[in-house]
Order: C-alpha cells, then structure tokens, then sequence
C-alpha cells in the first residue's frame, strides 16, 4: 500500500473547525496535530492548520486564537503532547500573541503537505487566497471546491482556477474530497471497475456518444460504442477529450496499443 498523503486543509476557519471538522468527523482536527483520518474509503494525514483550540468559531485578530505569548513563555504548550510535528519543531499553526508567526507555521505545513484541499463558500476568503497562491509558487497539487450556484466563482476566482498545479477545481459540499489525496484501502483496479459501474461515469460515458453524434472516432461506423480513456491523467474527473468513443474493433486496436507500449 502506498505511503498516507499529508494534506493541507485551506479555508476559513469556524467553530467545529468549519468544513475540515464535518469531512474529517472530528470537531477539533484542528487541535490534534498530524493524526490520520479515515474518509471515503481511504486514508489521509490532516496537515494543518492547527490550533489549540478553534471552538470559538473565530480566527481573527491577536489573542483569538491559538497559543497565547503567556503560555509559550510558561511552557503550557507542554500541556499537549498529542500536537508533536513529525517534521520537527510544533505542530500547532497559529498563535494570537504572534500573528506573524502564525502566518509562518500555516506556510511551513503548506509546504511540508503532499496536497492542498480547499473548500469554498464565501468569497471572502482573503487569506485562502494567500494560501492558493503559496501553493501554486511551489507547485503543490490542489484540489478545490466551491460552493455552487452561491457566487460567481469563475469570476472572483478565476486567477486561482487557472494556476497550472491546481488538479481538480469543481462545484462540491464540505465533506467532498478527491480521491487522488487519500490513500485508498482497495486496489486502484478495484476502485477503478467499481467507478466504471457508477453513475458518474456513465454520464460521462453518454455525453461522450452524443458528442461523437453516435459515431465511432475512428472509422466513423454507426453501432454499438464504447468509450476509452485517451489520458488517464484526470481519471474519475475527466473531461470530455480525455475520452474517446469507439467500435468494438477500434477499441480493441486501441488496447493493443496500450499493451505493446506497456511492454516496451
């Protein structure tokens, strides 16, 4: 089995930890520090933002949120061992004495993840959008949400919904996430004939015949069609021309290519 992904929750913040606490199913996530969580089938490690305590449905401002000067000069951090970062130093994020610290350590777990998951609801998100923008300067994998129908996101968003390293960008829910962040606990060929068998996909499937007009893109014969993946690259997200809609004959042609090209 591969190895968990750690992965970077961007978002705003709320009481219950917003939409990392409901996806996750633990109101204070944003308290235990790098813990693995179960979601979908698979699994993930939650790498950050932390605080000590986000119950208070505020992230704003010094002394709101997180450790407090007092308490780092008095040792209380000590008070909470399960928030020990397995990349060194403290895995707590923020700090309301420190704002700037607190910037600091968010940056630092953004770079240690392995992807960054966002969920959007508001277009206010200003400091989401300096997280976006980290990740994209370091071209870690994003994965975004958003809200459907509550906002123009194409148009507040769109310098982020464009950026090169952002993999998945979609209408959703809080409790959405994409399976290429979690490492999954059946194999990728079970996953991926339960996903052939889905509704999802045979949406796509039906769209892809009627853009061909019914017609094999290959020979151009009428028929009985298939549809085969031309990429794989977006697989259970595709697009329209990561797919291909073809005869029987073609697309056993199209498996003998991809046969010899594996073997070579």
């Amino acid at each position: 089995m591969s190895e968990i992904k750690t992965v970077y929750f961007a978002g705003k913040v709320s009481k219950g930890g917003g939409y990392r606490g409901k996806l996750l199913h633990e109101p204070r996530v944003m308290s235990y520090g790098y813990r693995t969580y179960e979601v979908n089938g698979g699994k993930l490690i939650y790498g950050g933002p932390f605080a000590i305590s986000c119950d208070h449905g505020c992230f704003h401002g010094p002394g709101t949120h997180g450790i407090l000067e007092h308490e780092v000069e008095s040792g209380a951090v000590d008070d909470f061992p399960e928030l020990e970062d397995p990349h060194g130093g403290s895995a707590y994020g923020t700090t309301g004495a420190f704002p700037q610290l607190a910037v600091q350590k968010c940056l630092d777990q953004i770079l240690q993840a392995d992807a960054v998951h966002c969920f959007l609801d508001s277009i206010d998100a200003y400091g989401t959008l300096f997280e976006l923008g980290f990740a994209a300067a370091f071209m870690k994998p994003v994965y975004l949400y958003y809200l459907e129908g509550k906002h123009n996101w194409k148009k507040h968003y769109w310098f982020s919904m464009n950026s090169l390293n952002l993999k998945c960008c979609e209408p959703g829910t809080e409790t959405s996430i994409h399976p290429d962040v979690l490492t999954p606990q059946k194999t990728y060929k079970e996953r991926y004939y339960e996903y052939l068998k889905s509704p999802e996909w045979n949406k796509k499937r039906k769209a892809k015949i009627k853009e061909a007009g019914g017609r094999c893109q290959l020979c151009n014969t009428k028929g009985k069609l298939s549809v085969h993946h031309r990429t794989y690259d977006r697989v259970y997200n595709e697009i329209l021309t990561d797919l291909i809609a073809l005869c029987d004959n073609c697309h056993k042609k199209f498996h003998d290519i991809d046969t010899q090209q594996k073997a070579q």
